[in-house]
């Protein structure tokens, strides 16, 4: 008779069937053109009957660690600590919209397009990132958005996840191998990367990668006491569920893999592992980045949609790549809690290095790659594991770690921990896009299950105060970071203390985030319900504001070919240039109403327009 499972991986199983049945229903509801609230009623019968099956069958005779047990982990260090960034980040979330850059300007547009038309298509006319990236979490996203008409309770997902990570973090450590004190200890440390603790009231992307990591390694590792068949399924969709939400995130399958296939080949006689992968294939298949791959191939002649690197996001010299990527994350890794001046010190440092061979080589070499220190604050766009983490590992590896006890680490971690820094040094010498720091956030807990596994806590296993510094310099920015304050801005801006250069840029920082999640609102509400508008922005600009409430207007990419199916056009005058080319293309419009909105601090106020076609209604 099997065991039960703890609740952490009941939980975990329903979340990641969850992720499972929206990636598959998202394309098998495509295919049919019903991607609509009828389509997903109708797909919600599979998923509450799995979802029932997975709650009974894994809590049979169930046994609840006493590790893991509240009045038990109250008293852990860290725990408190842990609790307080978990419950100001859902707070902030709460109380407001979500701002993500990423989500804006392509993720969320992208996902109301194809619920507007019923299924996904190639968006013509659009930025290429609206149709190359991967689908993963958009798909997550589709039923709370048609349940919801927007987008504004999406943090929810990245809040389930980040609450599972603690426990995920301990099962996963104790299956490496990994001593209970050591386990205990990480558990609440780990969470409290600034990117993760960010991005749990966010709409990013990263962070359910963290969790599917963790949830794979997490059930592997059960599989060796109860379950072994579901749990070995279970990690095998989670490991395939990392890959469909970014194609970066390729790499860091190979500890996965590693993991999974020794610990099945003990477990499995050969015939059942290749009976579960046959099983398995079909819903790999619809989970991973496989389909958007393939449309890639097909509109633009290569699976990544990057025809010789067009975009230049893929690195052609690896030597570039190891460095570039290395700095950019130990940057992110070393990132204070608070850093004024943070502008003069990052044009300080670009001065200098121009004066180099060095920096123009490398920026010839990596167009993307910037020097930058990651803004007055962290933020949930480009901060990754943090200073707090970096200190706490350091202090961790130093304190308790030999060659000695490295030697006597099993072959299995050995190989995993291999896993792990081979993943790294792909990612790093393949990966052109910057914001190294945040995009490696999935590698977080592989790279701290590799710091627990090589160092001890018997010296500060006991030690709350530095367990607590992860979650104390995170703090600054739960309260202050523009995206989502808890303390009003007003009652900052009024400290006499703030000189009045820095005031004034917290006041226009402010002011801009507050509006960013709905900044065409102005200009939708003069277009009437049933309208067909065009959108005419750029590349960091968003569409989204637009279709608010789902289902009023339709939203159209608008360009030469599609001008004649809109009678309004929404775009800055850059942008209109850049799609219509000519301005007699716009001899049929009038200008109905002008706008200068900002929708980035550092671009500043754009002109906007809304055009109206002249003698429509």
């Amino acid at each position: 008779m099997n065991m039960g499972l703890p609740l952490a991986l009941r939980t975990s199983a329903i979340w990641i069937a969850y992720g499972v049945w929206s990636s598959v229903t998202g394309w098998v509801l495509t295919m049919v053109g019903q991607l609509n609230p009828g389509g997903y009623a109708g797909a919600a019968v599979p998923l509450l009957l799995v979802a029932g099956w997975l709650w009974h069958c894994t809590g049979s005779g169930i046994k609840t660690g006493s590790s893991l047990r509240l009045h038990a982990c109250v008293r852990r260090p860290g725990f408190v600590p842990w609790v307080i960034v978990a419950t100001l980040a859902f707070c902030g979330g709460l109380v407001h919209a979500p701002t993500n850059y990423d989500a804006l300007t392509y993720r969320i547009p992208r996902l109301f397009y194809w619920l507007q038309e019923g299924h996904w298509f190639w968006i013509e006319d659009a930025s290429f990132r609206l149709n190359i990236a991967a689908t993963g979490f958009e798909w997550l996203s589709a039923p709370l958005v048609l349940l919801t008409r927007g987008d504004r309770w999406l943090f929810l997902l990245n809040q389930v996840s980040f609450l599972l990570l603690p426990a995920l973090f301990f099962i996963a450590a104790r299956g490496l191998g990994i001593g209970g004190r050591e386990a205990r200890w990480w558990m609440w440390i780990a969470p409290c990367a600034y990117g993760l603790v960010l991005q749990s009231a966010s709409i990013g992307n990263d962070l359910p990668g963290a969790f599917y990591f963790l949830a794979s390694v997490a059930f592997t590792s059960r599989a060796r006491q109860s379950h072994t068949v579901l749990c070995l399924g279970l990690s095998a969709l989670s490991a395939v569920l990392l890959t469909g939400l970014k194609v970066s995130n390729l790499p860091l399958g190979l500890p996965l893999f590693i993991y999974w296939v020794a610990n099945a080949w003990q477990l499995l006689p050969t015939k059942r592992i290749l009976v579960l992968g046959a099983g398995l294939a079909p819903l790999a298949l619809g989970v991973s980045f496989l389909p958007i791959a393939f449309a890639c191939s097909k509109h633009t002649g290569v699976w990544s949609g990057n025809p010789d690197n067009r975009h230049q996001i893929e690195l052609s010299n690896p030597l570039a790549g190891l460095a570039g990527n290395f700095i950019d994350y130990s940057m992110g890794a070393l990132q204070p809690p608070l850093l004024p001046g943070s502008r003069k010190i990052d044009t300080l440092i670009t001065d200098k290095l121009d004066t180099t061979t060095w920096y123009p080589w490398m920026q010839e070499s990596y167009p993307r790659f910037r020097i930058t220190s990651g803004g007055e604050m962290p933020s949930e766009e480009y901060s990754g594991i943090g200073l707090g983490i970096t200190l706490a590992a350091i202090a961790y590896l130093i304190s308790g770690g030999s060659l000695r006890s490295w030697r006597r680490k099993g072959v299995l971690l050995m190989l995993f921990t291999l896993g792990v820094l081979l993943s790294a040094a792909v990612f790093f010498a393949k990966v052109g896009g910057g914001a190294t720091a945040r995009l490696m956030l999935p590698w977080t807990p592989a790279i701290l299950l590799v710091v627990a596994a090589f160092g001890s806590a018997r010296r500060f296993g006991s030690s709350h105060l530095l367990a607590s510094m992860p979650a104390v310099m995170i703090f600054p920015a739960l309260l202050l970071n523009p995206n989502r304050p808890l303390i009003p801005s007003h009652l900052i801006q009024s400290i006499p203390a703030i000189p009045a250069g820095v005031r004034e840029r917290m006041l226009e920082v402010y002011r801009v985030y507050d509006g960013r999640n709905d900044l065409l609102k102005p200009f939708r509400e003069l277009i009437p319900d049933d309208a067909n508008v065009g959108f005419a922005g750029g590349e960091d600009h968003s569409s989204a504001s637009l279709f608010r409430p789902l289902r009023r207007i339709k939203v159209i990419e608008v360009g030469t070919e599609n001008l004649d199916k809109v009678d309004w056009i929404v775009g800055t005058k850059e942008s209109l240039a850049v799609r219509l080319g000519a301005t007699s293309d716009l001899a049929e419009f009038e200008e109905y109403r002008s706008s200068e909105i900002t929708s980035k601090v550092s671009k500043g106020a754009e002109s906007w327009l809304l055009l109206h076609r002249i003698g429509s209604e």
